[in-house]
């Protein structure tokens, strides 16, 4: 028994570790996002790279149409926008919606694929083989960019960034009460990032909204057969000592709005992660221990929510098992407190200073913490299919193609 009240406590100490450590990336860059004011974008001297759009397409004729309408709403010349669209395979009407498009607009550049063996990064690397432009932007079927999104990039790219990811808003925000908290995971996801960029680490690159040289991403072999080929490469591009930065410009994208569909989604997304752990152990020999350590600490995130879960449940019985009278109510009350303010001072950078993008939707704030609970529990199954050998490639997420307008 004292064992295993040592062991809670141990798993206490880990617990308040992590979420202090991605709690500071939180506040600065939530701090960072507060007071950066909005550049106005120019043409810079010398002209402005082409840049090809590069996505996967497999069943998605409830989304791909809205993002190849979106590209005729860019802030960026027209003759340096092409966009690669890679069919994989569908078995729905998204073939006929993007030939439609194709026969109107000579940018779009269609490649049919009847058997793809290796998924989306199979998919992928197909379509790189058509890319023209010197700079590469992964977005996924279901974005939409914002109006700045190419020249944003741009003007990073020639001052010398090789490879940049932005954040994204929840496009479905008013479907159901589960795309609602996403958008609490979205200002948290922006605010970790920029803290990550601020204090000189890398930025995770994200398929919904990245941008990579074409020539660097030729060099190191173009995306790995995984089921997370994005955070995939990001980890090649730390091995070969090439730093991801933030970029400030989003695209919206549909979060899941029923909970069998978030299930299949991070289950997909965790199970990922930790097949990449295995993967990925030579990060310690191929980059410096600073930045192997926070890569690890990154793809083991589904670790500390499951850790997260197990002290939730065992520190309330250790503390009714070990202590006695009042010392078992101020342990208690002092545990519950601190509980409830780790975890949201894992929040605090996003939600006190970005809260007016919340528009209207900080009273499911107290619902972040059932939101957490799924988390936990999606990455425990994640856990367990990555334990049983299961497909996780499986694990696809269906869009319904649902549009808030009044967030968009």
């Amino acid at each position: 028994m004292i064992i295993g009240a040592d062991l809670t406590w141990l798993f206490n100490g880990i617990v308040i570790f992590l979420a202090s450590y991605w709690g500071l990336f939180m506040l600065v860059g939530g701090n960072a996002i507060s007071k950066n004011n909005k550049q106005a974008y120019k043409f810079p001297f010398g002209g402005l790279p082409k840049i090809s759009i590069l996505v996967a397409v497999k069943n998605e004729e409830n989304t791909i149409g809205r993002l190849i309408q979106s590209i005729n709403h860019l802030n960026y010349p027209a003759d340096l926008i092409e966009m690669v669209l890679v069919l994989d395979d569908s078995t729905d009407n998204s073939l006929a919606i993007v030939n439609s498009f194709a026969e109107k607009d000579k940018r779009l550049r269609v490649v049919k694929m009847e058997k793809n063996y290796n998924r989306k990064p199979g998919a992928l690397n197909v379509g790189l083989k058509y890319c023209t432009g010197k700079l590469v932007a992964l977005l996924d079927a279901d974005s939409v960019p914002c109006e700045n999104y190419l020249m944003a990039a741009a003007q990073e790219y020639l001052s010398g960034k090789k490879a940049m990811t932005g954040y994204y808003k929840v496009i479905n925000v008013g479907e159901s009460w589960l795309s609602k908290l996403s958008t609490f995971e979205s200002l948290t996801s922006r605010a970790l990032n920029y803290g990550r960029y601020k204090l000189g680490l890398s930025v995770p690159i994200a398929g919904y909204n990245s941008f990579v040289d074409r020539e660097l991403l030729l060099d190191i072999g173009g995306f790995s057969n995984s089921a997370t080929e994005d955070v995939d490469l990001w980890l090649k591009l730390i091995k070969n000592r090439v730093k991801s930065s933030y970029l400030d410009s989003f695209v919206w994208i549909e979060v899941p709005a029923k909970v069998t569909t978030f299930f299949r989604q991070r289950i997909r997304w965790y199970g990922g992660y930790l097949q990449l752990v295995r993967n990925h152990l030579d990060l310690f020999k191929k980059t410096g221990m600073i930045s192997a350590m926070d890569a690890l600490l990154f793809l083991l995130m589904p670790l500390y929510s499951i850790l997260l879960l197990v002290t939730v449940s065992l520190t309330p019985i250790a503390i009714y098992l070990w202590t006695y009278g009042v010392y078992r109510i101020v342990l208690f009350a002092g545990y519950l407190f601190g509980y409830f303010v780790i975890i949201q001072m894992t929040s605090l950078g996003s939600m006190i200073k970005l809260k007016d993008e919340l528009k209207g939707n900080i009273a499911f704030l107290p619902l972040i913490y059932l939101y957490m609970g799924f988390l936990s529990l999606a990455s425990l199954m994640a856990l367990s299919a990555v334990i049983l050998r299961k497909n996780i490639w499986a694990f696809k997420t269906d869009k319904s193609g649902y549009i808030d307008k009044r967030n968009l």
